[in-house]
């Protein structure tokens, strides 16, 4: 059996109390060494204080559905409703199913380099990477692509990217899940790939609370894919692949 090598990226930090302590809890058990947190969330900074010790490749996990944005309503106009808040996932989604890029290019830019800004005040240096949350389209992918460019943040996760030739992105679902597998099988799926080959994997890890609830459809998966990263099986399995950082990249 060949050495697989896998970055294992943890998406969501920020969301809530309860997520912050489900991707700790996965970080801890020894996988997850690349961790994307969302600035614009009211849980970033308590995210931040969990990790700020940790040897850990953190990212800024760009949120444009979600929230209240870090910019000023007033200058990007288009990303948000009456409330002030960002518009959702579900309507941008179903612009995408029509065709439409709702998102405009100056006041999804301006967002972007809010959040970067409220990141770097957070964290106190730049992220190690840039990826999206949930939706992208050509129009945000420039965007964030541009902003990430601007501040020489140079891991665009949101992208395809020739500086990451190669890099085979899968990602987690529910019909894994549903199958009911030993968590191990998941990973054992990865030796179809070619040794030379790096396998991005983005995992939820998190457990459930009164936001995770009301605020998001990604609820119980959340806290499979915590046990996944935790269970003593897949990290002896593990053991004998190499796990990377986008730090070592």
């Amino acid at each position: 059996m060949f050495m697989m090598k896998l970055i294992i990226r943890a998406d969501d930090f920020g969301f809530s109390e309860a997520v912050n302590y489900g991707v700790m809890k996965a970080h801890r058990g020894g996988l997850v060494k690349n961790i994307g947190l969302m600035s614009n969330m009211p849980y970033a900074e308590h995210a931040f204080h969990l990790i700020k010790d940790e040897d850990v490749a953190l990212g800024l996990h760009v949120n444009l559905i979600l929230g209240t944005p870090c910019a000023r309503t007033e200058q990007i106009p288009s990303l948000v409703d009456k409330q002030g808040q960002l518009l959702s996932s579900r309507l941008r989604r179903n612009e995408m199913r029509k065709g439409i890029d709702g998102f405009v290019y100056e006041d999804t830019r301006r967002e972007v380099e809010a959040q970067i800004e409220r990141f770097i005040s957070l964290c106190g240096k730049l992220p190690d990477y840039i990826d999206a949350h949930a939706v992208c389209t050509p129009t945000s992918e420039k965007a964030i692509s541009d902003a990430a460019d601007a501040y020489g943040i140079h891991i665009q996760g949101h992208k395809e990217d020739p500086r990451w030739e190669g890099i085979q992105k899968d990602f987690t679902n529910e019909d894994f899940y549903k199958q009911k597998l030993p968590f191990v099988e998941f990973f054992k799926s990865y030796l179809q790939y070619s040794s030379d080959r790096i396998s991005l994997i983005v995992f939820h890890p998190g457990f459930v609370d009164y936001d995770v609830l009301c605020k998001s459809s990604l609820q119980i998966n959340r806290c499979l894919d915590a046990a996944m990263l935790c269970e003593g099986e897949v990290k002896e399995f593990l053991n004998g692949h190499t796990l990377l950082s986008f730090k070592e990249l």
